[in-house]
């Protein structure tokens, strides 16, 4: 019985020590998020463009979203910290009910149709680009992603780890098919949400974002996999960049090839399905 209790503190004691080595990473992610959501906050409030953007001809990231990836960045940085007290965890249940609140009402207006008109409330009407049906909303899948950020925050405590995990791969997939269509030159408009486009800028958030999720509990699911200390865990770990970066690398040449005329497109396709 003592050995078994004994296990039991050496097994929680190496989950600490797990969660702890990773803190940092958490912390420097919400640092990166509350950088980024403020520089586009600066962009809308001073009229600089540049700042709500990667590019200024690219699609901006708007101003609620960047407020919800404000709040996102400053959870991440509270729960990383293991003696959370009453305060931070109230912080992070009231930024967490906001971001809720900001993406349910989004869906809701997409859905219904309806202008609740709470993507103006905080932009000067004359930087909003001319044309969209609905200035200053965010992208269906931006909403539907922050929705589920708000639940793995609000329900961390009593939300099942594999309904956790589900959402974070839905918001790490959703923002790889964006960045996918972004980095391929393909067409943004999503057939529920044809007005509005994911903006680049929002897309790599979100996967930064999803990442730092996934670090605040090292210990069960994918993360668990991808750092587990073994040969299986270690070979994952240089695999996986090889995994996501070499088929989109691929795709690029054979785009960039079939523009420029050498190949039919068809053979380019086989090439890559090969």
């Amino acid at each position: 019985m003592e050995n078994e209790n004994l296990l039991a503190v050496m097994v929680d004691n190496n989950k600490l020590k797990t969660v702890k080595q990773y803190a940092t990473f958490v912390t420097m992610i919400g640092i990166i998020l509350i950088a980024a959501s403020i520089s586009a906050l600066i962009g809308w409030r001073f009229e600089i463009l540049e700042l709500t953007s990667i590019l200024p001809s690219w699609v901006p990231m708007k101003v609620n979203p960047a407020i919800c990836f404000f709040l996102s960045g400053c959870i991440l940085i509270l729960i990383s910290k293991q003696n959370s007290g009453f305060i931070r965890s109230a912080l992070v249940i009231v930024s967490s009910i906001i971001i809720m609140l900001l993406s349910g009402i989004t869906i809701f207006e997409f859905v219904s149709g309806m202008n609740l008109h709470i993507d103006q409330l905080f932009i000067n009407e004359n930087l909003l680009h001319k044309g969209e049906q609905h200035p200053g909303r965010m992208a269906f899948t931006t909403a539907l992603n922050f929705f589920f950020v708000a639940c793995i925050f609000f329900f961390r405590k009593h939300m099942p780890e594999w309904l956790s995990q589900i959402f974070c791969l839905l918001i790490f997939f959703i923002n790889l098919i964006s960045l996918c269509n972004h980095i391929y030159g393909a067409n943004m408009e999503y057939a529920f949400a044809i007005d509005t486009t994911m903006a680049l800028y929002t897309t790599l958030a979100f996967i930064l974002l999803t990442i730092g999720i996934f670090l605040t509990n090292p210990n069960v699911g994918i993360a668990k996999i991808i750092l587990r200390n073994s040969i299986g865990g270690y070979y994952l770990r240089r695999l996986l960049p090889f995994i996501l970066l070499v088929p989109m690398l691929l795709t690029i040449i054979e785009n960039i090839v079939e523009k420029l005329g050498l190949i039919e497109e068809y053979l380019g396709d086989s090439i890559i399905v090969t």
